[in-house]
């Protein structure tokens, strides 16, 4: 059995699940990495789907994404509003300028939760126990990420002033010649330079993800992961 994390209402948070931006260099058999097939559902709809599982009546799920491709026939129905008894669903968000990911999430501030932020990541397999630990109570700002494979799939946070500071800072350094990622957010609000190498950071704000979760930034990230699904990985039943 699955265990879940039901969120009680005690305030609005927003999960935010970051699509934007240019996928189109990566098809799979005609297949964008946002409808790839995993362990019986499209990756997209899994991540709606996971965290339906954990919100409560006064939450919502936007996915920010400026391709409606990706959304296309999507498992479920958009609701951009809905009653108390409302199945609560997802609503789509088109941010004003997406050129690197902490810009696409600077662009969403205004729909940012009164109480917290959930930030997932469109491109990034989760597994139960990670959507479990993402939504559990937390520090004001969490990031949850893999120091082997130097990705951070996740941020959970509820210091907006913060992190709105950092974000300014970010798009100072992307003018510097930094990029614009997740790292670089984690490196400024650690005040740590922007072309540090992530092979071993400090634990503040930092939580290592050691199970199967991951993202398909390439083909070949994909592929690897069909080779190894029946062999490695094991799905919660």
């Amino acid at each position: 059995n699955k265990s879940i994390i039901k969120c009680s209402n005690r305030g609005k948070m927003t999960i935010l699940i970051l699509c934007a931006g240019e996928s189109k260099r990566f098809k799979w058999e005609g297949i964008s990495k946002h409808r790839l097939p995993v362990f019986g559902e499209e990756l997209l709809s899994r991540t709606v789907r996971q965290c339906k599982d954990r919100v409560g009546y006064t939450d919502e799920i936007s996915i920010v994404t400026n391709d409606f491709s990706i959304t296309d026939g999507l498992t479920g129905e958009m609701y951009c509003y809905r009653e108390k008894d409302d199945d609560v669903d997802y609503s789509i968000y088109t941010p004003e300028k997406y050129s690197y990911i902490c810009q696409t999430l600077k662009s969403t501030r205004n729909i940012w939760g009164d109480d917290r932020t959930i930030v997932l990541l469109g491109d990034v397999l989760y597994s139960e126990y990670i959507i479990d630990r993402v939504f559990s109570k937390h520090p004001p700002i969490l990031f949850y990420g893999s120091i082997v494979h130097k990705e951070i799939y996740a941020l959970a946070f509820t210091d907006k002033p913060e992190i709105i500071w950092a974000l300014d800072r970010v798009d100072e350094r992307v003018v510097e010649g930094f990029h614009g990622q997740l790292w670089q957010l984690f490196y400024v609000l650690n005040k740590l330079p922007g072309h540090r190498h992530p092979d071993s950071i400090p634990y503040r704000m930092f939580r290592h993800v050691y199970d199967f979760t991951q993202d398909f930034d390439t083909v070949e990230d994909y592929e690897k992961f069909l080779y190894f699904k029946e062999k490695i990985y094991k799905e919660e039943a």
